[in-house]
């Protein structure tokens, strides 16, 4: 089965790093079919970058003050652009980050064999302005039970919406028919921890 992948970025004046993201993008292995930047009223060079690049630029459209909530929406009306798009797996990643050029084709072939998984997550590296990994991961970042992958589903997801797992740039979501309400950002399954690292995000 072919499956239809959309990239979905949110960014706010984000043209310092934003090129080597977009670069990491468009290296990849395995093609996206959809790429959807939500853009938070930039007023750098970083819509002109996007659309350059092929992205379809939405004005983000949260009310809300605390950034991290505005964030979670910004992701949110990605996610829905990008259901409504048509398509079946919708990759999340932020403007700084510098993806591995086998990450679309890495998380993909994550769903294709587990087809009753809603999201996964993967690992990454912190880099710094140069781009040089720093020590440590972003899994361990968010520690998670050593037995985690042999839980049953009910127990992981309510670890999962009472812990954070992943950070949403890492991460990966099946397009389903998503509720128009909130969108818990920290709440996901994972493959327990088996994925190699997706990206580096600027620490």
């Amino acid at each position: 089965m072919t499956i239809r992948v959309a990239v979905v970025l949110v960014t706010h004046d984000s043209e310092r790093d934003l090129p080597e993201t977009l670069a990491s993008i468009a290296n990849q292995t395995k093609a996206p079919d959809t790429v959807i930047a939500i853009d938070d009223a930039s007023q750098d060079a970083t819509p002109r970058l996007l659309s350059t690049a092929g992205f379809s630029v939405l004005q983000a459209t949260s009310q809300a003050l605390d950034t991290r909530t505005r964030i979670a929406h910004n992701f949110t009306q990605g996610v829905l652009a990008a259901a409504r798009a048509g398509s079946d797996l919708i990759v999340l990643g932020d403007h700084d980050d510098v993806w591995h050029s086998d990450r679309l084709a890495h998380q993909v072939e994550l769903f294709q064999r587990n087809p009753s998984v809603a999201m996964v997550a993967s690992d990454g590296y912190l880099i710094d302005d140069n781009s040089v990994a720093e020590p440590g991961t972003i899994r361990e970042s968010f520690p998670i039970p050593d037995d985690f992958a042999n839980w049953p589903h009910r127990k992981q997801m309510t670890y999962g919406l009472r812990h954070s797992l992943a950070t949403g740039g890492a991460s990966a979501i099946a397009s389903l028919p998503w509720p128009t309400g909130r969108f818990r950002q920290d709440g996901c399954t994972t493959d327990g921890g088996a994925c190699s690292p997706s990206s580096r995000g600027r620490s």
